[in-house]
């Protein structure tokens, strides 16, 4: 966008993109966004620990089209569907799980 752009133009230009893709998610879910979000992803490849029960730890490999994180573990991948997730910044993106 402009930086210069009132609110109602700044608003006219993304309203009719971001109700498409209300629409799009609500027909398709997350499977619709799944491809350009990989693009996107900081976490890929990066160390991460979770709050769950079981406070599994592992490496992020992406986003299942479901919308879970996926975590490699020791144990395999693993979804991750619920719980807060932190990020290791000293990690390195190559890890051994």
């Amino acid at each position: 966008l402009d930086s210069g752009a009132s609110a109602p133009q700044a608003l006219a230009r993304i309203a009719r993109p971001l109700v498409e893709a209300l629409h799009l998610f609500e027909a398709q879910g997350f499977a619709a966004f799944a491809e350009r979000f990989a693009a996107r992803d900081l976490l890929h490849g990066r160390a991460v620990h979770t709050t769950r029960e079981d406070a599994a730890e592992g490496v992020a490999v992406g986003v299942a089209p479901s919308g879970e994180l996926l975590l490699r573990t020791p144990h395999g991948v693993v979804p991750i569907s619920s719980g807060e997730v932190s990020v290791r910044l000293n990690a390195t993106r190559d890890s051994p799980c």
